[in-house]
């Protein structure tokens, strides 16, 4: 992934700039589809196991699961975090999400 300086902003833990070095954590629902599951998870069952092999053979193994945001980039957050925050803090993943996502919304 490629970033303009214009698209950094402050960590969204504890506000302060990101620095030459930070990390981005990206969060996305994602889905497991029934029916190509179920062909690989049946395929793995009458091949002995061999969930690689499963996965060689079955239609729909390539597209199993849905990550959202890889469809719909509004369908993730992206949280940037300061060195500091990432490797000292107990950073809450999830509820730096929701604010991310509020804040992007304007409200």
């Amino acid at each position: 992934m490629k970033m303009k300086i214009s698209d950094l902003r402050a960590c969204d833990c504890c506000g302060s700039p990101v620095g030459f070095s930070f990390y981005v954590l990206r969060v996305s629902m994602a889905i497991v589809k029934p029916n190509s599951a179920r062909q690989v998870f049946g395929l793995t069952a009458m091949l002995g196991g061999s969930l690689a092999l499963s996965e060689s053979f079955a239609p729909g193994a390539d597209d199993a699961v849905i990550v959202l945001s890889d469809q719909d980039s509004s369908m993730g957050e992206e949280i940037y975090l300061c060195q500091e925050c990432y490797i000292l803090k107990a950073v809450r993943v999830c509820e730096l999400a929701e604010i991310r996502s509020y804040k992007k919304a304007g409200a």
